[in-house]
């Protein structure tokens, strides 16, 4: 892992210096850019009119007769704190069919949750909270239906890692009228420093807090920073949500007892995945298990037409993954060096391209070198006859010709089947005892399968289900492939119909069969198949463009990955590595539907997208269909939830100004960093004081624009105990409790 100075992620870009007054207090003004280099408006992040409601409202796992509901006071002092919640069947809250009062405090991290029963079975509600004097934002929600259903629609999300750009997507889907859902399949925050996976100079969206995240008071922070976004705010106040965790809810590649990205150095994992989990449950609009306080896998039923199983791929059972991968790090940087040396030269693209592919490919397959033909490598003549396949596949994939039917394309998938690498770890990968769910949850699936009475069953799962050929991937289910094999048994020894896997996780459109034998599939076609698979592309997390890059020649990495997917991956019937966007499930009683949807742009704050294409299974089918268009649309709900509280003024000058996020480390050892927002120009105070209410120190006092803020300084003066900080602007004070533990 490679950890970023706290220094070294200030001086990144958008980040200006001010002046403080000690060597150890240093002052950062952080300003998010566009790609055209100008500044965000404050409110994108800090709107001083929600307060204290400012990550405003969210709701989640709709049952018949109950919903989560969600809000998070930010208060000014420490204590307990009582909040009144209320659900109506109308925006403007007259018409109260459920209300309740609950207290939150520091523990909580000033969340607060409620699961409102009582209510109907496909009813649109209406939902606020009260606290200090104020009310949140009014949010949208929807029940769960319970006898027939004609149709429904989910919108399907993951892996938005806020440093790789604008949540554009988020913005889009809050803007629909047809969802009943949105199911996140996790990603849904990325663990990393600033300026670590995703970052780039060019946007500016770092993350706070800017270490990685390891506490508990870091993860809490980081799901404030996230919730803060004024995109994903409005999705979660206009619809309610079905999440699962992937890995970076805790740190990447995670398991049970551990993660790729979790050293040593970093402490207990236990210690870790503990304050990943509570920071979860304690930030998400999800249904806390009574029996099992971490179990986050669990069926969501909507009447006759869905069973929604949600399962954890991730940390409930997940045995640790085995190596794979296509290259080394070092081989992948001297195949980038090489094209980059190609691309400078002047040969022609088809001759650049040839070349490539020459020193390229060995890494891919097995070649004999005494040209004898043999079943698991290729001969030279077979060789060349790959390499000049390609070429002449990447051409025609540019002039949008078609040739997967053509003979010589069946013949470049069988020579590139047979003498395709296996991973030295292979064996180990598929293990018997090699585990993906774990006894416990692999047995409740099967339960769920087999007793549901709904006419599809839904599997809500973090990672790529299908066999995926050409690309080791190891964190995959192709690490486990005996319990996959046993699932796909499962379903088919009884004869169970209309399973369809929904996934995240990998950064690309995927729509695929599921078969029961690759080689009988490849053979004898969709017979072959057991089940169907939808993956939906990134929020913005980086896509096959954006993270590997081998050189590319032209559409080099597109074209060739492509075109040996298509060769070794006979039932992957979509693949879209580039785009960035969400999916659209459209189920009714004769298909089940996935419509995909592409942001134009990322990189800046717009609301520009576009259809891609959709792909479906009929009832009592296995394999897949090509839709003609986009599955029509309905009018689910009547009114869109306000954009502002009621009973407020859109703007008052009475509002507080300031917005202290948190500080962290908390516990702090040498220093600690004070994250902050003013709305109006003001003299900025920092100070403080011991439990007994004396001045301890004075960490500042400065004249600042408006801005968000991020202030650090040394602890090294102060002894060990708990202590009151006080951020002062404007008459305004907020307090907030530091522990100092060396």
């Amino acid at each position: 892992m490679k950890k970023i100075l706290l220094a070294l992620a200030l001086c990144l870009g958008g980040l200006y210096y001010g002046q403080a007054q000690n060597q150890r207090t240093r002052i950062v003004k952080i300003s998010r850019t566009t790609s055209g280099n100008t500044s965000q408006p404050l409110q994108s992040y800090f709107d001083q009119n929600l307060a204290p409601f400012y990550h405003g409202v969210a709701s989640g796992d709709p049952l018949s007769d109950r919903v989560i509901l969600w809000t998070r006071i930010t208060p000014d002092n420490h204590g307990s704190i009582q909040v009144v919640w209320q659900i109506a069947t109308d925006p403007q809250m007259q018409n109260v069919v459920n209300s309740g009062t609950l207290t939150t405090d520091e523990t909580k991290d000033y969340t607060v949750k409620v699961d409102a029963i009582g209510l109907q079975p496909a009813t649109t509600y209406y939902y606020h909270f009260s606290a200090l004097g104020k009310n949140s934002l009014v949010g949208r929600t929807r029940t769960a239906p319970t006898t027939n259903v004609n149709n429904l629609r989910f919108a399907v999300v993951s892996c938005s890692n806020y440093q790789s750009g604008y949540f554009n997507a988020y913005g889009n889907i809050a803007e629909r009228n047809d969802i009943d859902a949105v199911i996140h399949l996790g990603d849904y925050i990325y663990e990393y420093a600033t300026g670590e996976f995703g970052y780039s100079d060019e946007l500016g969206r770092g993350h706070q807090p800017n270490n990685e995240i390891i506490t508990l008071q870091d993860y809490r922070i980081r799901y404030s920073y996230y919730r803060l976004d004024p995109k994903l705010r409005r999705l979660h106040q206009q619809l309610p949500f079905v999440t699962v965790w992937d890995d970076h809810e805790f740190a990447n590649d995670a398991f049970k007892n551990g993660a790729e990205n979790h050293q040593s150095n970093e402490g207990s994992w236990d210690k870790r995945k503990s304050n990943a989990f509570k920071a979860y449950f304690e930030w998400m609009p999800v249904r806390t298990n009574t029996l099992a306080t971490n179990r986050i896998y669990r069926k969501i039923s909507y009447g006759n037409l869905v069973d929604l199983i949600m399962l954890d791929t991730r940390i409930e059972g997940r045995d640790e993954q085995a190596g794979g991968g296509l290259f080394r790090k070092s081989t992948a940087k001297k195949l980038e060096a090489r094209a980059r040396e190609l691309a400078r030269s002047r040969t022609t693209e088809q001759d650049k391209l040839t070349t490539l592919l020459r020193e390229f490919m060995p890494y891919m397959v097995n070649i004999s070198h005494n040209n004898e033909r043999n079943d698991k490598a290729l001969t030279k003549s077979e060789f060349e006859f790959v390499i000049a396949t390609l070429v002449k596949w990447v051409k025609a994939r540019k002039e949008n010709a078609e040739i997967k039917t053509t003979p010589e394309f069946a013949k470049l998938r069988g020579l590139l089947l047979k003498a395709q690498k296996d991973n030295p770890n292979q064996q180990a990968r598929t293990a018997a005892e090699r585990s993906m769910l774990g006894k416990t949850q692999l047995a409740w699936l099967k339960q769920q399968l087999s007793s549901s009475q709904a006419q599809w069953k839904l599997l809500g799962n973090q990672v790529m289900f299908f066999p995926f050929n050409g690309i080791d991937i190891k964190d995959t289910w192709d690490g486990y492939q005996d319990e996959r094999g046993e699932i796909i048994d499962y379903v088919m020894d009884r004869n169970i119909n209309n399973v369809v896997v929904l996934t995240g996780d990998i950064h690309t459109t995927f729509a695929a069969d599921v078969p029961t034998s690759q080689w009988r599939y490849a053979l004898f076609g969709n017979r072959y198949s057991a089940m169907v698979e939808f993956v939906t592309p990134s929020v913005t997390s980086s896509n096959f463009d954006e993270f590997v890059d081998l050189g590319i020649i032209g559409d080099f990495a597109n074209f060739v990955a492509s075109g040996l997917l298509d060769a070794l991956n006979p039932h992957l019937k979509e693949r879209n590595l580039n785009d960035h966007g969400y999916m659209v499930i459209d189920v009714n009683s004769s298909r089940v539907q996935a419509d995909w949807y592409y942001m134009n742009d990322i990189k800046t704050n717009n609301n520009r997208q576009r259809y891609g294409q959709g792909w479906y299974v009929r009832n009592n089918q296995r394999y897949l269909r090509k839709a003609r268009g986009a599955a029509p649309n309905r009018n689910l709900y009547g009114a869109s939830a306000p954009t502002t509280p009621l009973n407020r003024r859109i703007t008052s000058n009475n509002e507080p100004a300031l917005l202290v996020v948190g500080n962290y480390p908390n516990p702090a050892k040498v220093a600690t960093n004070v994250h902050y927002a003013i709305a109006q120009d003001s003299k900025v105070q920092i100070l403080i004081y011991n439990e007994q209410g004396k001045l301890i120190k004075q960490v500042m006092n400065v004249s600042q624009e408006a801005g968000l803020y991020n202030v650090t300084f040394g602890v090294n003066d102060l002894k060990n105990g708990y202590y009151i900080y006080k951020v002062i602007s404007n008459g305004h004070e907020v307090s907030r409790r530091l522990l100092i533990q060396k």
